[in-house]
């Protein structure tokens, strides 16, 4: 169906190509003045930690706090997120109806909310998911009634209506008429969201055309990781090192090196130059957001192996292997890796 927690694009491996949004609210209505600080930085740390997948630290942290936390709107959200990143969709629907009745001026609350009910329905069975298709609709369509430039929102109705077939009232037709809503709201988000919906539909030239066009008018990070993970779809791998090089010169992002060890992986391509990006990518770790390390051993191995350099590449799977003992990706090029040695 959707993910709409994941609303912008991303490439890297394990996840799918969009980037969560969420909307951070003041306490300073709901707290002393001398408590802002320590619950700003609770707030802070705990969204770091969800950011970064530590979701049982996360909770843990919040049992810490005081009632006053647990059951403000953000307290109450970051609750819900957490829920929704460990898969308890039904705990994280929870969480997000009390966050509506909290701040039903919000639109975070009913967008959540539906996101939450769009993952519990992939775990039923087909008749009762279709069940659900309305209601969820509805708290995208409330959330954008609340606030018209929720682009969260917007984003989520344009992926419900491609994923929703148009005999149960989706269909590209409805999403494109989203995707031209979003784009008075965002140009840059109206364009990316088009161009997702022509790639879909598998005209991919005129996706290229909109993404090139996001990105020249947004120059972000954002808009050049989505055109390099398009032609890295594509396999025009000239294409994609161009960007790639383009936003290596713009952005101190460690996760564009990542990107250029994979494809020089896919491609057999700028080998040298992979090597070094992840070499990068291993010194800065820490600094890798939603990257496992366990694929920038395995990326570390494979180039490696391109290199000539296959006892070195082994030991490399054996890290990722010990980070991750059923890493099937590590698994099968450990097996090549030992047909060569052999």
């Amino acid at each position: 169906m959707f993910l709409p927690y994941l609303c912008r694009f991303k490439s890297h491996d394990e996840l799918i190509s969009k980037g969560f949004l969420g909307i951070i609210i003041c306490f300073i209505l709901l707290f002393p003045q001398r408590d802002i600080l320590a619950q700003t930085e609770t707030v802070s740390s705990i969204e770091q930690l969800i950011s970064s997948g530590e979701l049982k630290r996360a909770k843990a942290l919040i049992d810490q706090q005081d009632k006053r936390f647990k059951n403000s709107p953000k307290g109450v959200e970051l609750m819900g997120d957490i829920y929704g990143g460990l898969k308890m969709w039904d705990s994280a629907m929870a969480r997000f109806e009390k966050l509506k009745s909290l701040s039903p001026n919000s639109p975070s609350g009913y967008f959540k909310y539906g996101g939450a009910m769009g993952m519990s329905a992939l775990t039923k069975n087909k008749f009762a998911a279709l069940l659900d298709l309305d209601e969820i609709e509805a708290q995208f369509q409330k959330a954008l009634e609340v606030d018209p430039s929720y682009v969260a929102a917007h984003w989520a109705l344009v992926e419900f209506y491609l994923q929703v077939p148009s005999i149960v009232g989706g269909g590209a037709k409805k999403a494109k008429n989203q995707a031209n809503r979003l784009l008075e709201v965002s140009s840059i988000d109206g364009l990316m969201a088009l161009a997702k919906i022509a790639e879909d539909q598998n005209q991919k030239d005129e996706a290229e055309t909109l993404l090139k066009k996001a990105n020249d008018q947004g120059a972000s990070l954002w808009t050049h990781q989505a055109l390099i993970v398009f032609y890295e779809r594509e396999k025009k791998w000239d294409r994609a090192f161009e960007v790639l090089n383009s936003a290596l010169g713009r952005f101190d992002e460690p996760s564009l090196c990542y990107q250029w060890a994979k494809i020089s992986v896919l491609s057999q391509r700028e080998i040298d130059r992979g090597m070094s990006c992840i070499e990068q990518c291993v010194d800065q770790r820490e600094k890798l957001v939603n990257i496992p390390f366990k694929w920038v051993l395995l990326r570390q191995a494979q180039l490696l192996r391109l290199n000539g350099q296959s006892e070195l590449a082994l030991t490399k799977l054996d890290l990722a292997l010990d980070i991750d003992s059923d890493f099937d990706q590590a698994k099968d090029e450990r097996l090549r890796l030992v047909k060569l040695l052999n």
